[in-house]
């Protein structure tokens, strides 16, 4: 069994490839005129599955997203950045 720890670490991992893989990837190139009105989005669901997936994980009571429980969207020029993910629950 893996310590909350080593859990919180696989986690916040798999998260951030989704981010990674969601944001574009070139921002020292400006839009140009095919991307204006492009969104990126990080889906709500998407996110659960991912921790659902992560070893050890057994099930999830619930969890937030940017303190909501909704996707988000953002502007092309815009980009999303991980920030803190905690992790609570039995051993």
């Amino acid at each position: 069994m893996l310590r909350r720890p080593k859990k919180k670490q696989n986690i916040q991992t798999a998260l951030q490839r989704y981010v990674d893989s969601v944001n574009r990837e070139d921002f020292s190139t400006p839009p140009t005129l095919k991307d204006e009105g492009r969104q990126s989005s990080i889906s709500y669901y998407r996110i659960g599955d991912l921790i659902f997936g992560v070893e050890g994980v057994a099930d999830i009571i619930s969890y937030t997203l940017n303190g909501g429980l909704t996707s988000l969207a953002s502007d092309y020029e815009e980009y999303f950045s991980l920030g803190e993910v905690a992790v609570s629950g039995n051993q």
